[in-house]
Protein backbone atom coordinates (compact mmCIF):
# COMPACT_ATOMS: atom_id res chain seq x y z
CA UNK A 1 0.00 0.00 0.00
CA UNK A 2 1.88 3.37 -1.00
CA UNK A 3 1.58 6.31 1.56
CA UNK A 4 -1.20 8.04 -0.42
CA UNK A 5 -3.35 5.15 0.54
CA UNK A 6 -2.34 4.88 4.24
CA UNK A 7 -3.02 8.18 5.14
CA UNK A 8 -6.18 7.73 3.13
CA UNK A 9 -7.40 4.85 4.82
CA UNK A 10 -5.82 6.67 8.47
CA UNK A 11 -7.96 9.48 8.01
CA UNK A 12 -11.13 7.39 7.12
CA UNK A 13 -10.27 5.81 10.43
CA UNK A 14 -9.55 8.49 12.67
CA UNK A 15 -13.15 9.47 11.47
CA UNK A 16 -14.55 6.42 12.07
CA UNK A 17 -13.48 6.08 15.62
CA UNK A 18 -14.44 9.84 16.44
CA UNK A 19 -18.36 8.79 15.66
CA UNK A 20 -17.61 6.24 18.39
CA UNK A 21 -17.05 8.81 20.98
CA UNK A 22 -19.45 9.12 23.29
CA UNK A 23 -21.39 12.49 21.39
CA UNK A 24 -21.27 15.79 23.41
CA UNK A 25 -24.13 18.05 24.81
CA UNK A 26 -26.37 19.04 21.41
CA UNK A 27 -24.94 16.81 19.11
CA UNK A 28 -26.13 13.69 21.04
CA UNK A 29 -29.25 13.91 20.02
CA UNK A 30 -28.53 13.95 16.23
CA UNK A 31 -25.66 11.02 16.77
CA UNK A 32 -28.68 8.77 18.32
CA UNK A 33 -31.09 9.38 15.39
CA UNK A 34 -28.47 8.61 12.72
CA UNK A 35 -27.42 5.14 14.88
CA UNK A 36 -31.15 3.86 15.55
CA UNK A 37 -31.98 5.10 12.04
CA UNK A 38 -30.79 1.58 11.10
CA UNK A 39 -34.06 -0.06 12.22
CA UNK A 40 -36.67 2.61 11.60
CA UNK A 41 -37.79 1.65 8.20
CA UNK A 42 -37.52 3.54 5.06
CA UNK A 43 -40.99 2.72 2.02
CA UNK A 44 -39.86 3.25 -1.50
CA UNK A 45 -43.05 2.99 -3.87
CA UNK A 46 -43.94 2.23 -7.38
CA UNK A 47 -46.27 4.64 -8.31
CA UNK A 48 -49.89 3.24 -9.93
CA UNK A 49 -50.99 5.18 -12.93
CA UNK A 50 -53.66 5.41 -15.74
CA UNK A 51 -52.32 6.60 -18.92
CA UNK A 52 -53.48 6.86 -22.42
CA UNK A 53 -52.42 4.58 -24.93
CA UNK A 54 -50.23 6.35 -28.09
CA UNK A 55 -48.97 8.80 -25.72
CA UNK A 56 -46.01 9.49 -23.56
CA UNK A 57 -45.37 10.91 -20.04
CA UNK A 58 -43.58 9.75 -16.73
CA UNK A 59 -44.55 7.85 -13.11
CA UNK A 60 -43.14 8.60 -9.89
CA UNK A 61 -41.08 6.39 -7.50
CA UNK A 62 -41.56 7.82 -4.01
CA UNK A 63 -40.09 7.52 -1.01
CA UNK A 64 -41.27 7.73 2.62
CA UNK A 65 -37.88 8.10 4.65
CA UNK A 66 -36.93 7.66 7.97
CA UNK A 67 -33.17 8.21 7.57
CA UNK A 68 -31.07 10.51 5.32
CA UNK A 69 -30.39 8.67 2.16
CA UNK A 70 -27.34 9.13 0.18
CA UNK A 71 -27.65 6.43 -2.64
CA UNK A 72 -29.67 3.42 -3.98
CA UNK A 73 -30.07 1.10 -6.50
CA UNK A 74 -33.62 -0.30 -7.65
CA UNK A 75 -34.87 -2.49 -10.59
CA UNK A 76 -38.34 -3.50 -11.34
CA UNK A 77 -40.16 -5.61 -13.99
CA UNK A 78 -43.10 -4.75 -16.01
CA UNK A 79 -45.22 -6.49 -19.29
CA UNK A 80 -43.12 -6.79 -22.22
CA UNK A 81 -46.10 -7.34 -24.38
CA UNK A 82 -48.16 -4.29 -23.44
CA UNK A 83 -46.34 -1.70 -25.92
CA UNK A 84 -44.51 0.62 -23.05
CA UNK A 85 -41.15 2.20 -23.45
CA UNK A 86 -39.10 3.58 -20.69
CA UNK A 87 -36.72 6.11 -21.76
CA UNK A 88 -35.40 7.97 -19.18
CA UNK A 89 -35.10 8.81 -15.29
CA UNK A 90 -34.72 12.20 -13.84
CA UNK A 91 -34.62 13.43 -10.65
CA UNK A 92 -36.93 15.68 -8.53
CA UNK A 93 -36.85 18.45 -5.94
CA UNK A 94 -36.08 16.38 -3.22
CA UNK A 95 -33.01 14.57 -5.24
CA UNK A 96 -31.65 17.90 -6.26
CA UNK A 97 -27.84 17.93 -7.02
CA UNK A 98 -28.17 13.79 -7.52
CA UNK A 99 -26.70 12.22 -10.60
CA UNK A 100 -29.41 9.83 -11.82
CA UNK A 101 -28.98 6.43 -14.70
CA UNK A 102 -31.01 4.16 -15.76
CA UNK A 103 -31.17 1.12 -18.19
CA UNK A 104 -32.38 -1.99 -19.46
CA UNK A 105 -31.63 -5.48 -17.95
CA UNK A 106 -32.02 -8.97 -18.77
CA UNK A 107 -35.00 -10.35 -16.91
CA UNK A 108 -34.43 -14.00 -17.99
CA UNK A 109 -38.19 -14.07 -18.79
CA UNK A 110 -39.20 -12.75 -22.50
CA UNK A 111 -42.70 -11.69 -21.13
CA UNK A 112 -41.44 -9.47 -18.80
CA UNK A 113 -39.40 -5.85 -19.37
CA UNK A 114 -36.23 -4.78 -16.71
CA UNK A 115 -35.51 -1.38 -16.06
CA UNK A 116 -32.54 -0.61 -13.04
CA UNK A 117 -31.78 3.01 -11.53
CA UNK A 118 -28.69 4.12 -9.67
CA UNK A 119 -29.03 7.61 -7.60
CA UNK A 120 -25.77 8.61 -6.15
CA UNK A 121 -23.98 12.23 -5.25
CA UNK A 122 -20.55 12.89 -4.76
CA UNK A 123 -20.75 16.01 -2.22
CA UNK A 124 -22.28 14.61 0.51
CA UNK A 125 -26.31 15.32 0.28
CA UNK A 126 -28.80 13.21 1.45
CA UNK A 127 -32.60 12.94 0.85
CA UNK A 128 -33.98 14.09 3.90
CA UNK A 129 -36.52 12.20 6.12
CA UNK A 130 -39.46 12.79 4.55
CA UNK A 131 -42.44 11.54 1.90
CA UNK A 132 -42.56 12.31 -1.70
CA UNK A 133 -41.30 11.71 -5.27
CA UNK A 134 -37.31 11.22 -5.89
CA UNK A 135 -37.21 10.38 -9.35
CA UNK A 136 -39.53 10.31 -11.98
CA UNK A 137 -39.85 7.42 -14.58
CA UNK A 138 -40.42 8.48 -18.49
CA UNK A 139 -42.16 6.06 -20.72
CA UNK A 140 -44.21 5.95 -24.48
CA UNK A 141 -47.19 3.83 -25.14
CA UNK A 142 -47.87 2.79 -28.39
CA UNK A 143 -51.42 3.81 -30.18
CA UNK A 144 -53.25 0.46 -30.52
CA UNK A 145 -52.40 -1.23 -26.53
CA UNK A 146 -54.61 -1.47 -24.02
CA UNK A 147 -54.32 -3.62 -20.25
CA UNK A 148 -52.22 -3.12 -17.39
CA UNK A 149 -49.15 -4.10 -15.90
CA UNK A 150 -47.90 -4.57 -12.53
CA UNK A 151 -44.76 -2.41 -11.82
CA UNK A 152 -42.44 -4.83 -9.28
CA UNK A 153 -39.53 -4.03 -7.93
CA UNK A 154 -37.16 -7.00 -8.18
CA UNK A 155 -34.21 -5.17 -5.85
CA UNK A 156 -34.61 -2.12 -3.51
CA UNK A 157 -30.62 -1.12 -2.11
CA UNK A 158 -31.14 2.25 -0.02
CA UNK A 159 -27.51 3.48 2.20
CA UNK A 160 -26.45 6.30 4.05
CA UNK A 161 -23.45 8.79 4.12
CA UNK A 162 -21.16 5.89 5.60
CA UNK A 163 -22.42 3.79 3.16
CA UNK A 164 -24.12 1.47 5.17
CA UNK A 165 -27.40 -0.67 4.02
CA UNK A 166 -30.72 1.07 5.13
CA UNK A 167 -33.88 -1.39 6.20
CA UNK A 168 -36.16 -1.07 3.04
CA UNK A 169 -39.73 -2.02 2.73
CA UNK A 170 -40.60 -2.06 -1.51
CA UNK A 171 -44.26 -0.99 -2.39
CA UNK A 172 -44.73 -2.24 -5.58
CA UNK A 173 -47.40 -0.38 -8.18
CA UNK A 174 -49.24 -0.96 -11.58
CA UNK A 175 -49.58 1.03 -14.64
CA UNK A 176 -52.61 0.67 -16.82
CA UNK A 177 -53.85 1.69 -20.38
CA UNK A 178 -56.77 3.02 -21.42
CA UNK A 179 -57.42 3.24 -25.30
CA UNK A 180 -58.17 6.48 -26.95
CA UNK A 181 -61.36 7.56 -26.37
CA UNK A 182 -63.00 8.26 -29.99
CA UNK A 183 -64.50 11.82 -30.30
CA UNK A 184 -68.40 12.11 -29.89
CA UNK A 185 -70.66 12.39 -32.92
CA UNK A 186 -73.77 14.50 -32.19
CA UNK A 187 -77.03 12.50 -32.93
CA UNK A 188 -79.14 14.09 -35.81
CA UNK A 189 -82.55 15.32 -35.16
CA UNK A 190 -85.47 15.54 -36.73
CA UNK A 191 -86.81 18.83 -37.32
CA UNK A 192 -89.82 19.79 -39.80
CA UNK A 193 -88.59 22.24 -41.78
CA UNK A 194 -91.40 24.20 -43.93
CA UNK A 195 -91.45 23.39 -47.98
CA UNK A 196 -90.08 26.20 -49.87
CA UNK A 197 -93.06 28.44 -51.28
CA UNK A 198 -92.70 27.38 -55.10
CA UNK A 199 -93.79 30.55 -57.17
CA UNK A 200 -96.41 30.50 -59.70
CA UNK A 201 -94.91 30.43 -63.12
CA UNK A 202 -95.76 33.78 -65.81
CA UNK A 203 -96.30 33.08 -69.52
CA UNK A 204 -93.69 35.43 -71.03
CA UNK A 205 -92.56 34.64 -74.24
CA UNK A 206 -88.88 34.63 -74.26
CA UNK A 207 -87.07 34.74 -77.72
CA UNK A 208 -85.11 31.74 -77.99
CA UNK A 209 -80.98 32.27 -77.75
CA UNK A 210 -79.23 32.73 -81.05
CA UNK A 211 -76.28 29.31 -81.31
CA UNK A 212 -73.54 30.23 -82.98
CA UNK A 213 -72.15 28.57 -86.27
CA UNK A 214 -69.22 26.33 -85.33
CA UNK A 215 -66.14 26.84 -86.86
CA UNK A 216 -63.32 23.77 -88.02
CA UNK A 217 -60.05 24.80 -85.94
CA UNK A 218 -57.37 22.34 -85.82
CA UNK A 219 -56.38 22.19 -81.92
CA UNK A 220 -52.86 20.72 -81.32
CA UNK A 221 -52.97 17.54 -79.24
CA UNK A 222 -51.60 17.76 -75.62
CA UNK A 223 -48.32 17.36 -75.52
CA UNK A 224 -46.74 14.23 -73.60
CA UNK A 225 -43.74 14.47 -72.63
CA UNK A 226 -41.11 11.61 -73.86
CA UNK A 227 -39.77 9.77 -70.51
CA UNK A 228 -36.09 9.61 -69.45
CA UNK A 229 -34.29 6.69 -68.08
CA UNK A 230 -33.00 8.35 -64.68
CA UNK A 231 -30.96 6.10 -62.43
CA UNK A 232 -32.95 6.36 -59.13
CA UNK A 233 -30.10 5.75 -56.31
CA UNK A 234 -31.67 3.06 -53.81
CA UNK A 235 -32.30 3.82 -50.50
CA UNK A 236 -29.40 3.82 -48.94
CA UNK A 237 -29.90 0.36 -46.26
CA UNK A 238 -27.08 0.36 -43.22
CA UNK A 239 -24.10 -2.34 -43.48
CA UNK A 240 -25.53 -5.57 -41.02
CA UNK A 241 -23.53 -5.13 -37.79
CA UNK A 242 -22.27 -1.33 -38.23
CA UNK A 243 -21.43 0.20 -35.27
CA UNK A 244 -19.79 3.04 -34.01
CA UNK A 245 -16.69 1.98 -32.11
CA UNK A 246 -15.10 3.89 -29.31
CA UNK A 247 -11.36 3.24 -28.60
CA UNK A 248 -8.19 4.05 -26.45
CA UNK A 249 -5.13 2.80 -27.20
CA UNK A 250 -1.93 2.30 -25.16
CA UNK A 251 0.24 4.22 -27.32
CA UNK A 252 -0.11 6.96 -29.99
CA UNK A 253 -1.66 5.50 -33.31
CA UNK A 254 -2.07 7.66 -36.44
CA UNK A 255 -4.71 6.20 -38.68
CA UNK A 256 -6.09 7.74 -42.00
CA UNK A 257 -4.69 11.11 -40.85
CA UNK A 258 -6.05 11.14 -37.54
CA UNK A 259 -3.35 11.37 -34.94
CA UNK A 260 -4.72 9.35 -32.17
CA UNK A 261 -3.09 9.51 -28.61
CA UNK A 262 -2.98 7.54 -25.70
CA UNK A 263 -4.90 10.19 -23.57
CA UNK A 264 -7.54 9.88 -26.50
CA UNK A 265 -10.54 8.29 -26.81
CA UNK A 266 -11.02 7.62 -30.50
CA UNK A 267 -14.93 6.98 -32.75
CA UNK A 268 -14.47 4.51 -35.91
CA UNK A 269 -17.99 4.62 -38.09
CA UNK A 270 -18.18 1.30 -39.34
CA UNK A 271 -20.38 2.51 -41.67
CA UNK A 272 -18.20 5.04 -43.79
CA UNK A 273 -14.70 4.01 -42.33
CA UNK A 274 -14.04 7.22 -40.60
CA UNK A 275 -12.02 7.68 -37.25
CA UNK A 276 -12.64 10.95 -35.26
CA UNK A 277 -11.61 11.96 -31.70
CA UNK A 278 -14.46 12.10 -29.62
CA UNK A 279 -11.97 13.31 -25.89
CA UNK A 280 -9.28 14.77 -26.46
CA UNK A 281 -7.07 14.19 -22.98
CA UNK A 282 -3.82 16.88 -24.04
CA UNK A 283 -7.51 19.60 -23.87
CA UNK A 284 -8.20 18.92 -19.78
CA UNK A 285 -4.31 18.16 -18.73
CA UNK A 286 -4.37 14.13 -18.92
CA UNK A 287 -1.56 14.18 -22.16
CA UNK A 288 1.03 12.58 -19.97
CA UNK A 289 -0.80 9.44 -19.23
CA UNK A 290 -2.67 6.37 -20.77
CA UNK A 291 -6.60 6.41 -20.46
CA UNK A 292 -6.41 2.19 -20.06
CA UNK A 293 -9.85 1.65 -19.12
CA UNK A 294 -13.35 3.82 -19.96
CA UNK A 295 -16.74 3.62 -20.41
CA UNK A 296 -19.23 5.66 -22.23
CA UNK A 297 -22.43 6.91 -19.99
CA UNK A 298 -24.45 7.58 -22.70
CA UNK A 299 -27.45 9.32 -20.63
CA UNK A 300 -25.53 11.89 -19.56
CA UNK A 301 -22.92 12.26 -21.94
CA UNK A 302 -20.64 11.64 -18.77
CA UNK A 303 -17.11 9.52 -19.16
CA UNK A 304 -15.75 6.64 -16.87
CA UNK A 305 -12.51 6.53 -17.00
CA UNK A 306 -9.24 5.00 -15.35
CA UNK A 307 -5.27 5.66 -15.71
CA UNK A 308 -2.55 3.28 -16.05
CA UNK A 309 -0.40 6.03 -12.88
CA UNK A 310 -1.28 7.66 -10.63
CA UNK A 311 -2.49 11.16 -11.56
CA UNK A 312 -3.18 14.34 -9.18
CA UNK A 313 -6.16 15.93 -10.38
CA UNK A 314 -6.78 19.49 -9.44
CA UNK A 315 -9.57 19.81 -7.05
CA UNK A 316 -9.53 15.86 -6.59
CA UNK A 317 -6.03 15.22 -5.37
CA UNK A 318 -4.15 11.95 -6.46
CA UNK A 319 -6.34 9.91 -7.81
CA UNK A 320 -4.47 6.35 -8.01
CA UNK A 321 -4.89 3.99 -10.88
CA UNK A 322 -6.96 1.57 -9.05
CA UNK A 323 -9.74 4.18 -9.00
CA UNK A 324 -11.77 5.53 -11.66
CA UNK A 325 -12.86 9.45 -12.02
CA UNK A 326 -16.07 10.62 -14.00
CA UNK A 327 -15.23 12.83 -16.90
CA UNK A 328 -18.59 15.91 -17.00
CA UNK A 329 -18.15 17.28 -20.64
CA UNK A 330 -19.24 20.72 -21.28
CA UNK A 331 -17.83 20.04 -24.51
CA UNK A 332 -15.94 16.83 -26.48
CA UNK A 333 -14.16 16.73 -30.11
CA UNK A 334 -10.68 17.17 -31.01
CA UNK A 335 -9.07 20.60 -29.45
CA UNK A 336 -12.38 21.44 -28.04
CA UNK A 337 -12.71 18.96 -25.27
CA UNK A 338 -13.06 20.35 -22.04
CA UNK A 339 -15.21 19.47 -18.57
CA UNK A 340 -14.85 18.31 -14.75
CA UNK A 341 -13.45 15.63 -13.33
CA UNK A 342 -15.51 13.93 -10.36
CA UNK A 343 -14.27 11.03 -8.47
CA UNK A 344 -16.20 7.76 -8.83
CA UNK A 345 -14.85 4.63 -8.03
CA UNK A 346 -11.92 4.52 -5.06
CA UNK A 347 -10.46 1.23 -5.34
CA UNK A 348 -8.51 1.73 -2.11
CA UNK A 349 -12.10 1.15 -0.27
CA UNK A 350 -12.58 -2.57 -2.09
CA UNK A 351 -9.36 -3.74 -1.70
CA UNK A 352 -7.84 -3.06 -5.02
CA UNK A 353 -4.63 -1.56 -3.28
CA UNK A 354 -1.42 -3.51 -5.08
CA UNK A 355 0.29 -3.09 -7.82
CA UNK A 356 -1.16 -6.04 -10.13
CA UNK A 357 -4.36 -4.19 -9.34
CA UNK A 358 -4.30 -1.91 -11.97
CA UNK A 359 -8.34 -1.69 -13.69
CA UNK A 360 -7.34 -1.74 -17.18
CA UNK A 361 -11.21 -2.39 -17.99
CA UNK A 362 -14.05 -0.78 -17.36
CA UNK A 363 -17.83 -1.92 -18.45
CA UNK A 364 -21.49 -2.51 -16.80
CA UNK A 365 -23.03 -5.93 -16.94
CA UNK A 366 -26.78 -6.05 -18.28
CA UNK A 367 -28.21 -6.10 -14.69
CA UNK A 368 -26.42 -2.77 -14.09
CA UNK A 369 -23.32 -4.33 -11.79
CA UNK A 370 -19.71 -2.44 -12.56
CA UNK A 371 -16.89 -4.51 -14.14
CA UNK A 372 -13.75 -4.01 -14.37
CA UNK A 373 -10.24 -5.88 -15.21
CA UNK A 374 -7.05 -5.43 -13.33
CA UNK A 375 -3.53 -5.48 -14.98
CA UNK A 376 -2.27 -8.56 -12.65
CA UNK A 377 -3.69 -10.87 -10.15
CA UNK A 378 -6.34 -9.41 -8.05
CA UNK A 379 -7.23 -10.60 -4.20
CA UNK A 380 -11.00 -9.15 -3.07
CA UNK A 381 -13.72 -10.46 -0.36
CA UNK A 382 -11.39 -13.69 -0.98
CA UNK A 383 -11.14 -14.07 -4.43
CA UNK A 384 -8.41 -14.21 -6.31
CA UNK A 385 -8.51 -13.31 -9.97
CA UNK A 386 -6.02 -13.19 -12.88
CA UNK A 387 -5.41 -10.69 -15.71
CA UNK A 388 -7.66 -12.20 -18.14
CA UNK A 389 -10.53 -12.31 -15.87
CA UNK A 390 -13.30 -9.81 -15.33
CA UNK A 391 -14.80 -9.10 -11.71
CA UNK A 392 -18.05 -7.68 -10.74
CA UNK A 393 -18.74 -5.04 -8.66
CA UNK A 394 -22.16 -5.12 -6.92
CA UNK A 395 -22.24 -1.37 -5.50
CA UNK A 396 -23.91 0.05 -2.17
CA UNK A 397 -22.01 3.46 -2.68
CA UNK A 398 -19.82 4.90 -4.89
CA UNK A 399 -17.51 8.11 -5.01
CA UNK A 400 -15.93 8.80 -1.41
CA UNK A 401 -18.90 6.01 0.07
CA UNK A 402 -17.22 3.33 -2.71
CA UNK A 403 -18.66 0.16 -1.12
CA UNK A 404 -19.88 -2.86 -1.95
CA UNK A 405 -18.95 -6.50 -3.12
CA UNK A 406 -17.52 -8.59 -5.72
CA UNK A 407 -17.79 -11.65 -7.63
CA UNK A 408 -16.17 -13.45 -10.49
CA UNK A 409 -17.94 -12.39 -13.93
CA UNK A 410 -15.58 -13.75 -16.43
CA UNK A 411 -13.16 -16.24 -16.30
CA UNK A 412 -10.59 -16.24 -19.24
CA UNK A 413 -9.36 -19.51 -18.46
CA UNK A 414 -12.47 -21.36 -19.70
CA UNK A 415 -11.11 -19.73 -23.29
CA UNK A 416 -7.14 -21.15 -22.83
CA UNK A 417 -6.67 -17.00 -21.92
CA UNK A 418 -4.43 -17.67 -18.97
CA UNK A 419 -1.06 -18.64 -21.72
CA UNK A 420 1.26 -15.93 -22.21
CA UNK A 421 0.76 -12.21 -22.96
CA UNK A 422 -3.54 -12.25 -22.90
CA UNK A 423 -4.04 -9.98 -20.50
CA UNK A 424 -7.31 -8.60 -20.84
CA UNK A 425 -7.52 -5.04 -20.95
CA UNK A 426 -10.63 -3.73 -23.03
CA UNK A 427 -13.71 -4.84 -22.47
CA UNK A 428 -17.65 -3.99 -23.42
CA UNK A 429 -20.92 -6.38 -22.99
CA UNK A 430 -24.15 -5.59 -24.78
CA UNK A 431 -27.48 -5.56 -23.37
CA UNK A 432 -27.61 -9.17 -24.83
CA UNK A 433 -24.81 -10.21 -23.15
CA UNK A 434 -21.91 -10.42 -26.09
CA UNK A 435 -18.79 -9.82 -24.60
CA UNK A 436 -16.65 -7.99 -26.64
CA UNK A 437 -12.80 -7.90 -25.45
CA UNK A 438 -9.00 -7.22 -25.84
CA UNK A 439 -5.97 -8.30 -24.68
CA UNK A 440 -2.50 -6.29 -23.82
CA UNK A 441 -0.58 -8.58 -26.36
CA UNK A 442 -1.89 -11.79 -29.07
CA UNK A 443 -4.22 -14.13 -27.96
CA UNK A 444 -4.87 -17.45 -28.66
CA UNK A 445 -8.51 -18.70 -27.34
CA UNK A 446 -10.63 -21.90 -27.32
CA UNK A 447 -14.22 -21.41 -27.22
CA UNK A 448 -16.70 -24.25 -25.95
CA UNK A 449 -17.17 -25.55 -29.26
CA UNK A 450 -13.55 -26.82 -29.23
CA UNK A 451 -12.69 -23.98 -31.98
CA UNK A 452 -9.67 -21.80 -31.93
CA UNK A 453 -9.32 -18.21 -32.18
CA UNK A 454 -6.12 -16.05 -32.47
CA UNK A 455 -5.64 -12.20 -32.93
CA UNK A 456 -3.26 -9.89 -32.40
CA UNK A 457 -3.55 -6.75 -29.30
CA UNK A 458 -5.25 -4.42 -31.87
CA UNK A 459 -7.82 -7.13 -32.72
CA UNK A 460 -11.33 -6.93 -30.85
CA UNK A 461 -13.07 -10.61 -31.00
CA UNK A 462 -16.33 -11.88 -29.15
CA UNK A 463 -17.69 -14.40 -26.80
CA UNK A 464 -21.18 -14.96 -27.36
CA UNK A 465 -22.19 -16.72 -23.90
CA UNK A 466 -24.95 -19.75 -23.46
CA UNK A 467 -26.64 -17.88 -20.30
CA UNK A 468 -26.89 -14.51 -19.35
CA UNK A 469 -24.98 -13.48 -16.51
CA UNK A 470 -21.56 -14.19 -15.42
CA UNK A 471 -19.29 -15.51 -18.71
CA UNK A 472 -18.52 -19.51 -17.95
CA UNK A 473 -18.76 -20.44 -21.82
CA UNK A 474 -19.22 -18.88 -25.24
CA UNK A 475 -18.44 -19.49 -28.78
CA UNK A 476 -16.48 -16.78 -30.36
CA UNK A 477 -15.71 -14.52 -33.28
CA UNK A 478 -13.92 -11.55 -34.72
CA UNK A 479 -17.03 -9.02 -35.31
CA UNK A 480 -14.70 -6.03 -36.80
CA UNK A 481 -12.82 -8.85 -39.22
CA UNK A 482 -14.74 -7.11 -42.67
CA UNK A 483 -13.79 -3.28 -41.65
CA UNK A 484 -10.23 -1.79 -41.61
CA UNK A 485 -9.72 -0.29 -39.02
CA UNK A 486 -6.04 0.13 -39.82
CA UNK A 487 -4.78 -0.14 -36.51
CA UNK A 488 -1.72 -1.88 -35.55
CA UNK A 489 -1.36 -1.00 -31.82
CA UNK A 490 -2.71 -2.17 -28.94
CA UNK A 491 -6.20 -0.93 -28.27
CA UNK A 492 -6.67 -0.74 -24.49
CA UNK A 493 -10.14 0.01 -24.05
CA UNK A 494 -13.34 -0.05 -26.23
CA UNK A 495 -17.32 0.38 -26.30
CA UNK A 496 -19.72 0.08 -29.16
CA UNK A 497 -22.77 1.92 -29.89
CA UNK A 498 -25.89 1.43 -32.67
CA UNK A 499 -25.64 5.52 -33.20
CA UNK A 500 -23.31 7.69 -31.79
CA UNK A 501 -23.44 7.42 -28.26
CA UNK A 502 -22.14 10.35 -27.18
CA UNK A 503 -23.50 13.84 -29.05
CA UNK A 504 -20.62 16.39 -29.64
CA UNK A 505 -21.58 19.38 -27.85
CA UNK A 506 -19.47 22.10 -29.53
CA UNK A 507 -19.20 25.93 -29.03
CA UNK A 508 -18.02 25.80 -25.46
CA UNK A 509 -16.66 29.15 -24.69
CA UNK A 510 -14.59 27.51 -21.15
CA UNK A 511 -12.11 24.99 -20.34
CA UNK A 512 -13.06 24.19 -16.71
CA UNK A 513 -10.06 21.53 -16.75
CA UNK A 514 -6.88 23.70 -17.84
CA UNK A 515 -4.36 22.92 -15.15
CA UNK A 516 -1.64 20.39 -16.08
CA UNK A 517 -2.56 16.89 -14.40
CA UNK A 518 1.16 16.07 -12.59
CA UNK A 519 2.35 12.59 -13.19
CA UNK A 520 3.07 10.73 -10.00
CA UNK A 521 6.36 9.57 -10.46
CA UNK A 522 5.97 5.63 -9.28
CA UNK A 523 4.51 3.47 -12.40
CA UNK A 524 3.33 1.19 -9.74
CA UNK A 525 2.41 1.13 -6.36
CA UNK A 526 4.66 -1.57 -4.88
CA UNK A 527 5.75 -4.49 -6.45
CA UNK A 528 3.63 -7.74 -5.89
CA UNK A 529 6.07 -10.17 -5.72
CA UNK A 530 4.64 -13.27 -5.61
CA UNK A 531 2.17 -12.06 -8.67
CA UNK A 532 3.02 -14.81 -11.24
CA UNK A 533 0.78 -12.89 -13.51
CA UNK A 534 2.64 -10.24 -14.13
CA UNK A 535 4.27 -10.42 -17.37
CA UNK A 536 6.51 -8.25 -19.52
CA UNK A 537 4.05 -6.28 -20.70
CA UNK A 538 3.32 -5.62 -16.63
CA UNK A 539 6.79 -4.14 -15.74
CA UNK A 540 7.35 -1.06 -17.51
CA UNK A 541 8.20 0.39 -14.30
CA UNK A 542 9.70 3.89 -13.71
CA UNK A 543 12.43 5.43 -11.79
CA UNK A 544 11.57 4.91 -8.35
CA UNK A 545 11.58 8.23 -6.20
CA UNK A 546 10.58 8.95 -2.62
CA UNK A 547 7.72 11.01 -1.80
CA UNK A 548 5.68 11.98 1.56
CA UNK A 549 2.52 12.20 1.44
CA UNK A 550 0.01 13.77 4.09
CA UNK A 551 -3.32 13.60 4.70
CA UNK A 552 -5.83 15.61 2.03
CA UNK A 553 -9.28 16.18 2.96
CA UNK A 554 -11.01 17.80 -0.07
CA UNK A 555 -14.68 18.74 0.44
Amino acid sequence: MNQQKFWRNASLIIILLVSLLPPLSITNRAAASRVFAQGSGNTVTLETVTVVAGSSGSFAILLDNSDAVASGQLRFTYDATLGITITGVQVTDRTTGFASTGSAYATGDANLLGYQILFYNLNSLTVAPASGAILTIAYTTTATTSGSTALRFTQAILTNSLAQSLAVTPVNGSLTIQSETPTATATPTNTDVPPTATATPTNTDVPPTATATPTNTDVPPTATATPTNTDVPPTATATPGAEQLYISMSAPHKVNGIQINDEDIARYDAQNGTWTILFDGSNVGVAKTDVDAFHLWYEGNDILMSFDKPVRIPALGWVDDSDIVKFIPSSLGEGTTAGTFELFFDGSMVDLTSSGEDIDAIDFSPEGQLLISTNGTARVSGLEVKDEDLLAFAATGFGANTSGTWSLYFDGSELNLGRGSADVDGAFVASSGALYLTTKGDFSAVDMNGDSLSGKASDIFRCHPVVTGPVSSCALDLPFAEYRLDIDKDIDGLALAPNPGLSLILGASSLAVSDEIEQYEVGIDEHDADDQELDSFDLNVEELTTELFLPLIVR
